[in-house]
C-alpha cells in the first residue's frame, strides 16, 4: 500500500500520476487599485493511456471545475487551460460593469488550487483537491474535496459504499465529534450552534485516507458557521479496519 502525494512511481502496478501546472491573469504585475484577476493551479493527473487513467482525470477536472469555475456556463470549460482563462475572462466583464455602473474598479480576484494523490493502493486511489477564491465580499471561500476512486476502473466509490456498516462509523464520528468539541452525549448539537437537520448527526461529504486512519472532513458552513472554519474527525484504523470495504 503506498501513500504519497507525489509521483507514485514506487508501486510499479498501480496508474503512475505527474504534476501539471495552468494559470492565467491580466496582468504581470498588478497594484491593488486596479483591480486584476490571477489564478493558478497545480494538478496531479494519471497519466496512463487507459480507461482507469481516463476516468480518474474525468472526474477530477469536473470535481475543480465545479469548486472554482465562477461564470454562468461551467460546461464551456472543457480543459484547465479554459477553465483558468474563464477566471479572469469572468473578471474582466464583472471590472468592466463596475466602472460602467458604479464608475469604480471591482476588487481583484485571486483563485488557488491543489490536488494530490492522499492515498493509493491496488484496490483504491484517493485525490484530494485543496482550493481558495476571493471574487469579492468580506473573505474568500474554499475547502477541500476528496474522491476515491477504483483503482481498476477508475469508476468513483459513493462514500456510502466505503463501509461495510455505516450506521456503527456514524455513531462513532458523531461520539469523536462530541469528544473533540467537549458537547455532552445528550446535548442537541444545534442548539451547541452545528447546521445539522432535525439535530441529527450526518456524514461529511467529504472523506479520505491517511496515514493515521480514516479522516471526515466538513468544510466551512457545511455544519457550522464560517468562523469555525474547517471540522476534522479522524478514526484509527484499529477502530475502522473492520468495517473498511477498501482500504
Amino acid at each position: 500500500m503506498c501513500f504519497s502525494a507525489w509521483v507514485l512511481t514506487s508501486c510499479q502496478s498501480e496508474i503512475a500520476f505527474e504534476p501539471q501546472h495552468y494559470q492565467a491573469q491580466d496582468k504581470a504585475k498588478c497594484l491593488p487599485e486596479e483591480g486584476c484577476a490571477k489564478f493558478s493551479l497545480d494538478i496531479m493527473a494519471a497519466t496512463g493511456k487507459n480507461v482507469a487513467s481516463d476516468s480518474i482525470n474525468n472526474s477530477v477536472f469536473k470535481m475543480i471545475r465545479r469548486a472554482m469555475y465562477v461564470g454562468e456556463k461551467p460546461q464551456e470549460a472543457q480543459n484547465y487551460l479554459q477553465l483558468a482563462n474563464s477566471f479572469v475572462q469572468t473578471h474582466e466583464q464583472i471590472k468592466k460593469e463596475f466602472q460602467e455602473r458604479f464608475k469604480e474598479t471591482s476588487p481583484s480576484w485571486e483563485a488557488t488550487g491543489k490536488s494530490h494523490v492522499q492515498w493509493q493502493s491496488d484496490k483504491i486511489v484517493n485525490v484530494v483537491f485543496e482550493y481558495y477564491a476571493f471574487t469579492g465580499g468580506a473573505h474568500g471561500y474554499g475547502g477541500k474535496l476528496s474522491q476515491i476512486f477504483d483503482a481498476q476502473t477508475g469508476k468513483t466509490i459513493p462514500n456510502r459504499q466505503l463501509f461495510t456498516d455505516s450506521l456503527s462509523v456514524l455513531n462513532m464520528v458523531e461520539e469523536q465529534f462530541r469528544k473533540q468539541n467537549k458537547i455532552a452525549p445528550k446535548t442537541s448539537l444545534t442548539e451547541a450552534g452545528y447546521f445539522l437537520p432535525e439535530d441529527q448527526f450526518v456524514f461529511p461529504k467529504n472523506i479520505y485516507y491517511n496515514a493515521k486512519g480514516i479522516v471526515f472532513h466538513y468544510n466551512p458552513y457545511e455544519i457550522a458557521a464560517y468562523v469555525v472554519g474547517d471540522i476534522e474527525v479522524v478514526l484509527p484504523y484499529a477502530k475502522m479496519d473492520q468495517y473498511l470495504r477498501f482500504k
